[in-house]
């Protein structure tokens, strides 16, 4: 039985504020793994993050990532995606990117996280996936 989701299935999820977790490879060879907010958008996992933040220098160094975003409602009430792929880091543009992401998350650019966040150097990571895999358990009747 395929319990992968479809594009529009897809697209559908990861359009809801949850959480991504980013693995990117640290100097020593070890991997780092942070949660991260993002938007999805046309192919393109899009996360605004500090500009001098672990993960924009191991990106810098290792451009290979990996994230993962799943929920669950217990049991095989489950859905996620995991994605590979090089990443880039863009730093041009990065506030404007920053607050879609504010905006899916918080709901107002007024928010004092959201007005905190905007006060930091922004960097934007882009994952273009080579590989996706998604699966949603509730395809199996559960």
């Amino acid at each position: 039985m395929d319990m992968s989701m479809t594009e529009e299935e897809l697209e559908e999820y990861l359009s809801q504020p949850i959480i991504a977790r980013i693995a990117t490879v640290g100097k020593s060879g070890r991997p780092s793994i942070a949660p991260v907010w993002f938007i999805y958008e046309e192919g393109t996992l899009v996360i605004s993050t500090g500009r001098d933040s672990a993960k924009i220098r191991n990106i810098k160094a290792n451009r290979t990532v990996a994230v993962a975003i799943d929920t669950t409602e217990g049991g095989f009430q489950s859905k996620g995606v995991i994605m590979r792929g090089p990443a880039e880091v863009e730093e041009e543009g990065s506030t404007e990117v920053a607050k879609r992401i504010y905006l899916k998350y918080l709901g107002s650019l007024e928010h004092p996280m959201a007005q905190q966040l905007l006060s930091m150097p922004r960097a934007t990571i882009r994952l273009r996936p080579e590989r996706i895999i998604s699966w949603d358990y509730k395809k199996m009747g559960g």
